[in-house]
């Protein structure tokens, strides 16, 4: 429609001289723009879900966090939120806390050089590791304590200044000395290494640094990097991820890479977005990351996330939850039973799962305008709880983005029966407003 809109537009131009008077270059352009965009914002979306639960889907969690101060403070929070990973620095109590992880199910990343320290914290009195011995002890010291329990970071973001702004033949130097010491350690040859931790993904930088790993005999077995990249970037982003998987991997399998985990992720002005971060999660499980750890920020000047026990921004200073702490609970939820959910929009997000009581669905408007009339459609067939039921109770919870305001609970919309018609039942919502997120029980 819009085509022929257009098209008679100039048909007017070439057949009216009048017309054509009026036409300077400003005037076409900005009558062009006008229709252009008129359509798109002023139209109103509307989108079909569709649930299938007799599709699973097998899927990697992208739930992992940045540091702590007190992690045995944190415990009722991993046994709802079940991070995959937790990276975090050396401390007295690093012992207690890798074994608390571990229990609940956690894999944890030490960085090995925040126990060393960096320009940025230490001033004048950093020194190069490269020229002396003190951060081989350092590793030592820590790897006696931990041996192969955890996996070894062994430098963060070796390229900014504040952390030490290596040259690239440095790091590469830094990172053989400290792997052929760890892999020396008794029962080092079967440690985790993962690197390189460099604060973005450089094609021309990583396959260098591949380069140097291959022709060294370096091993090292997670593949990372920092990933900042969300909304209009992630398409860059996934491409990157592509050619790491399709190229990079391919060439260097002597290297023995078998896992790729970002452990750091998702940007500060999204942090507390629980429907922006959602489309990160979505981008990330497609392109198939075998996971994540989410990054920290100043939330002021007087407060950083990764220094306050906060769990990167998930909790307030006082402990309580925002709306991202509960998006990434139910998110954590939906990865351990996922079926197939389409969208007819892209960014209008859905993930849905069960268990043995329950279907589940959560909905997110990543749009900047209201979603109107949504369909969705569950195909039961695949869960047997549900094989004799002709009605099924619906309880609608909303979760806005309350960024750094706490959100005490989900904030219930309604419950009500529906039909369920031939194994399939259809559920009608009204509106769903931007950066909104909706959970859905179906029970």
């Amino acid at each position: 429609m819009i085509n022929n809109i257009v098209k008679f537009i100039f048909q007017m131009i070439r057949k009216n001289f009048l017309f054509r008077k009026l036409t300077s270059k400003y005037f076409v352009f900005t009558s062009l723009l006008f229709i252009f965009l008129t359509p798109f914002s002023c139209q109103n979306l509307s989108g079909n879900i569709t649930v299938d639960f007799q599709k699973n889907k097998q899927v990697h969690s992208m739930v992992g966090f940045l540091h702590f101060n007190n992690i045995r403070k944190l415990e009722p929070h991993l046994k709802q939120l079940k991070p995959k990973y937790w990276r975090f620095r050396w401390m007295d109590d690093s012992t207690e806390a890798v074994n608390l992880l571990i229990k609940n199910g956690i894999i944890p990343i030490i960085v090995l050089s925040d126990k060393y320290g960096y320009p940025d914290n230490l001033g004048k009195n950093w020194k190069t590791p490269l020229k002396s011995d003190e951060y081989k002890e350092t590793v030592k010291y820590i790897y006696s304590k931990l041996g192969n329990r955890v996996i070894y970071d062994i430098w963060n973001e070796p390229y900014m200044s504040g952390f030490g702004g290596f040259s690239s033949e440095d790091f590469f130097i830094l990172f053989k000395e400290i792997h052929d010491l760890i892999r020396s350690r008794p029962g080092g040859h079967d440690a985790l290494i993962t690197g390189p931790s460099f604060e973005e993904l450089n094609r021309y930088e990583i396959e260098n640094f591949f380069k140097f790993c291959n022709d060294n005999n370096i091993r090292f077995d997670i593949l990372s990097w920092h990933e900042w990249r969300n909304e209009g970037d992630l398409k860059n982003m996934s491409s990157d991820i592509y050619w790491v998987k399709n190229y990079l991997l391919k060439r260097y399998p002597k290297i023995g890479i078998k896992k790729i985990v970002l452990t750091e992720i998702i940007h500060a002005n999204i942090q507390f977005s629980p429907t922006q971060v959602f489309k990160v999660y979505d981008t990330l499980e497609k392109d198939k990351i075998d996971g994540a750890c989410r990054g920290c920020f100043f939330e002021s000047e007087e407060v950083i996330n990764c220094e306050n026990n906060s769990i990167t921004g998930l909790l307030d200073q006082s402990g309580n939850p925002r709306s991202i702490w509960w998006a990434t609970k139910l998110y954590s939820q939906s990865t351990e039973n996922r079926v197939e959910s389409k969208a007819t929009l892209d960014d209008m997000i859905s993930f849905a799962s069960y268990d043995k009581n329950n279907g589940y669905l959560l909905l997110a408007n990543n749009y900047k305008q209201t979603i109107k009339n949504i369909n969705v459609i569950f195909k039961l067939k695949g869960l047997p709880l549900f094989k004799n039921n002709k009605k099924l109770k619906i309880y609608l919870y909303k979760i806005p983005n309350t960024e750094k305001d706490i959100l005490k609970f989900p904030i219930f919309v309604y419950t009500k029966f529906e039909t369920v018609k031939n194994g399939t039942l259809n559920l009608e919502i009204k509106d769903l407003a931007p950066q909104e997120l909706l959970y859905i029980i179906v029970k």
